[in-house]
């Protein structure tokens, strides 16, 4: 049947024109959409790093006021004591297996049994020695020189060294995300410390939660690591945050209070 009079119809070039039109468009919308999604994941791990450092504030509520311990205090005294069962890793608990984080760590209870909150949005699981992406099971850390420490002796405010300038005034950085590289070559532990550098996943930096709850975006420029930061310790001097040894053993709880 032919078509009515007067009826339009679109010519093969015509149409070839409107898909041309069409991904244009689509090319132009793109970037906006990615970055979009982008922004929306940043704001799912800023509110993850911030239901964790809440957990860590009430897991000090319930402790003696002190911040939970982290895997350098499994390797410092590897014994079990369920009376101390608290002072074990954050992450893994009293165990030294990878598997057994996060579910088995102390803080696990205090985000509602929420494997998704150590997990950032942005990063995808990758095989370990990759040097990219997630580990699948955390992708987040926290200060090893703070294991055990008391809330009332963590200062607010930190100073990050890079060579001869100095930044001061920076929020401490209490839980941070890590460089991919350090949860997928040798270091699968949650301790933030050593020669371990913040995450860059979200437009080139990474996000860490104070003392407070509060969170931050990182101001860690390429090559410096937990050495370059430095905050006032109890006794006012000021201590690195890359302490994550005291020969001969490894910095064990509560080993902040008495610096």
């Amino acid at each position: 049947m032919s078509a009515p009079r007067g009826a339009s119809r679109f010519s093969l070039v015509e149409m070839l024109v409107v898909i041309a039109l069409l991904a244009v468009l689509a090319s132009l919308l793109l970037p906006s959409l990615q970055e979009a999604l982008e922004t929306a994941r940043e704001v799912m791990c800023r509110n993850n790093v911030h239901r964790l450092m809440t957990g860590f504030l009430v897991f000090s509520e319930d402790h003696g006021e002190q911040l939970p311990g982290n895997y350098f205090r499994i390797i410092e005294d590897p014994g079990y004591s369920a009376e101390e069962e608290y002072k074990y890793d954050w992450l893994f608990g009293p165990a030294r297996a990878f598997a057994a984080a996060p579910q088995g760590g102390t803080i696990f209870p205090y985000v509602d049994n929420s494997a998704q909150v150590f997990r950032c949005a942005s990063l995808d699981v990758e095989p370990a020695g990759s040097g990219k992406g997630s580990n699948g099971r955390y992708d987040y850390a926290t200060s090893s020189a703070l294991c055990g420490a008391k809330i009332a002796r963590i200062q607010v405010t930190a100073r990050l060294l890079i060579g001869a300038a100095e930044v001061s005034g920076l929020p401490i950085p209490i839980i941070t995300e890590e460089d991919s590289a350090n949860w997928l070559n040798t270091s699968l532990e949650g301790s933030h410390g050593g020669l371990d550098q913040m995450g860059r996943q979200h437009r080139g930096a990474g996000v860490y939660a104070a003392i407070d709850a509060s969170v931050h975006g990182s101001a860690e420029p390429p090559g410096c690591s937990s050495w370059n930061w430095q905050a006032q310790a109890p006794s006012g001097a000021w201590v690195t945050l890359g302490t994550w040894f005291v020969k001969p053993a490894y910095v064990p709880w509560g080993w902040w209070n008495q610096q």
